[in-house]
């Protein structure tokens, strides 16, 4: 390949991702929500959130297909983040598809955490873990057959242990 050629899919290339860098993704939107609602304000996690986004989309975990992380750092001092803020915050950012499943707690009351579900081809899973000092978003998107592979071979696995 020349140079010439090399250079020109290399601007092809960045040409092309421009709108899609451009663009504030989905999960961006749930987490500036998330910032106005709890007070809480997104840490810089480097190149953890982009190890874990490649990972994902190579090797499709549990039939993962993207991964996305955001740590909301300390919430108004000393207050931490409240299930109440956090669950006002998803109703405005997500839309009718999106169903809450699960709400739980640690004994102690000191972490939370609240998923959310919107089924489809390809499934989005949202967590929320709130914890006194931080909370941690997660949106994963699974493929349901892969998952459900997954499940029963890790069902045979632990049978024949």
């Amino acid at each position: 390949m020349t140079r010439w050629t090399a250079c020109v899919l290399v601007a092809v290339s960045i040409a092309a991702s421009l709108p899609v860098l451009a663009a504030p993704s989905e999960f961006d939107r749930i987490v500036k929500v998330l910032e106005s609602e709890t007070g809480g304000r997104r840490v810089k996690l480097g190149a953890i959130g982009l190890v874990l986004r490649a990972s994902a989309q190579l090797a499709h975990p549990a039939g993962a297909r993207e991964m996305q992380i955001a740590v909301l750092g300390p919430a108004e001092a000393g207050g931490g983040f409240s299930v109440a803020q956090v669950e006002r915050a998803m109703t405005r950012a997500l839309d009718d598809r999106w169903h809450q499943v699960l709400r739980t707690s640690t004994n102690d009351g000191q972490s939370q955490t609240i998923v959310w579900v919107c089924p489809g081809e390809m499934t989005e899973v949202i967590f929320f873990v709130a914890q006194p000092s931080n909370g941690v978003v997660t949106r994963v998107k699974l493929d349901p057959r892969d998952l459900q592979r997954w499940l029963e071979h890790e069902e045979g696995r632990s049978e024949s242990r």
